[in-house]
This record gives structure tokens, C-alpha cells and sequence, in this order.
């Protein structure tokens, strides 16, 4: 396989990755990503399929963070988290390690807000941990 696939049949160059917009919390073996700001209560935001704390941070989440200690957690295998030991992205698996995420951050019930697949991995988190 030839690798110039740039233009004029020139090797393409590949940009850096960009640097992880928040910091890293380890759950369950897993390294997740998290965006956290503001103070108050906590809302925690899980993003869809194919999205991140990109999601959040780029909408609402200044928003938010005036009232509310806003976090934003890219979901393990997504963004910049991990993948979980054992592969499980199940919605209950994820809830889980993000549940555990929440826990070493110090957020107690927290209000979650999910978007798309992550509807599922919050109602898993609220049905485990009302």
C-alpha cells in the first residue's frame, strides 16, 4: 500500500492529535476523560455515538458551569478515555465505570444529562444508582 496520498502524490503529513481539553480520572482500571468546571450542584453530560466532551464544551457547558459544577465525560473508547479491560461498552458497563468516574471526582447525585446512545448509559446509571 502506498502511503502518498497527499496532493500532487506527495507523502500526506499528519497533523499532531490535539491535547485533551480536560484532565484524566482512573475507574475501574479504565482512564476516562473529564471536562470539569463551575460550582453548585452537579451535572454530569455523557455524549452520544461518534461524539465527545467536544459535545458539551463547545454548546452548553459555560453555560451551565455558571450555576453548576458541570462535567463533561467522553465515554471509555471514545474521545480521549480508554477502552474498559475486558471490552464491555454495554450501556450498564459504561454507566458503571462512569458512576465510579463520578465518585472519585467527588460529585454526589449528580443530575445526568445524555445524549443519543448515552440516554441509555444514564437511564443504566439512574436505574443502578437512584
Amino acid at each position: 500500500m502506498d502511503s502518498r496520498n497527499g496532493r500532487n502524490g506527495q507523502p500526506a503529513v499528519r497533523e499532531p492529535a490535539p491535547a485533551p481539553p480536560g484532565n484524566f480520572v482512573t475507574a475501574a482500571g479504565t482512564r476516562l476523560h473529564v471536562v470539569r468546571r463551575g460550582e453548585g450542584p452537579p451535572v454530569v453530560y455523557v455524549h452520544g455515538a461518534k461524539g465527545s466532551v467536544y459535545d458539551f464544551t463547545l454548546s452548553v457547558g459555560d453555560r451551565i458551569a455558571q450555576k453548576y459544577t458541570a462535567v463533561a465525560i467522553d465515554r471509555p473508547g471514545s474521545g480521549f478515555s480508554g477502552r474498559p479491560p475486558g471490552g464491555d461498552a454495554s450501556p450498564q458497563a459504561q454507566a458503571g465505570l462512569l458512576r465510579a468516574a463520578a465518585t472519585a471526582l467527588g460529585l454526589e447525585k449528580p443530575l445526568l444529562g445524555g445524549h443519543s446512545l448515552a440516554a441509555a448509559v444514564a437511564l443504566a446509571w439512574a436505574l443502578d444508582a437512584p
